[in-house]
């Protein structure tokens, strides 16, 4: 009966040790899921800020399209002047000079309208490569935030096996507590039975004694407690 009051003893401590373990598992994973939890929203707070800076990037692109078209549009219409400059030089040797002096300008205008064409497409392709970038970065980040998802996934379902199993050792813990009781309830019995066993016996003795004392001297040299009455 100790045994098995030791062996539930030690089985009772084995699994409130293994559900503190579990418990300390439990807090753990749920640090983690709030370690998670708060990378998650710095992925999605850079995420959200990456998406911002390259639509402010796009529309600025598209600004300076827009001005290169300008640009170009304008050019077009000065290369179209110049070749009906040149026309009229054919036509017109008197005007020659004026004109020449008209073409000359305008070859200072276009190349200044070169020079600020190949600013503006060095821009473009400067914000088309940032544009790029960011769209890399967001990409990476959507990845990430994905791969932090399906930790967070595996996390929950981690807590929740181990509050199952907590549950699980609860519902043994409690069994053994009420086998234990039972155990000790009927070891009470037991030494409660012992104990009026240990009287009976002493009142039969002091019984077996009196009636020694009535025998017969020479009778009572032949008997002993425990044989049986002479004859």
């Amino acid at each position: 009966l100790r045994a098995a009051d030791a062996e539930a003893q030690a089985a009772l401590a084995a699994l409130r040790s293994e559900l503190t373990t579990r418990v300390e598992e439990v807090a753990s994973v749920r640090r983690a899921k709030s370690d998670a939890e708060s990378e998650l929203g710095t992925l999605m707070d850079r995420l959200r800020s990456a998406m911002s800076e390259a639509e402010t990037v796009r529309k600025e692109r598209d600004s300076f399209k827009e001005a290169k078209r300008a640009v170009e549009e304008e050019l077009r219409k000065r290369t179209a002047e110049l070749s009906a400059a040149s026309e009229d030089l054919q036509r017109a040797r008197a005007e020659a000079d004026e004109l020449r002096g008209r073409l000359a300008d305008m070859g200072s205008e276009n190349s200044a309208k070169d020079e600020e064409l190949a600013r503006l497409r060095s821009r473009e392709d400067e914000l088309i490569r940032r544009s790029d970038e960011l769209s890399a970065e967001a990409e990476a980040l959507r990845g990430r935030l994905a791969g932090s998802e399906a930790v967070l996934t595996a996390k929950d379902e981690e807590i929740a096996g181990c509050r199952a199993r907590e549950e699980e050792i609860k519902a043994s813990l409690t069994s053994r507590e009420m086998e234990i009781g039972m155990l000790r309830k009927r070891a009470d019995e037991v030494s409660e039975d012992r104990a009026r066993l240990l009287e009976d016996i002493a009142s039969k003795d002091k019984e077996i004694m009196s009636l020694q004392v009535q025998l017969p001297p020479r009778t009572r040299r032949h008997w002993r407690p425990g044989t049986r009455w002479p004859s």
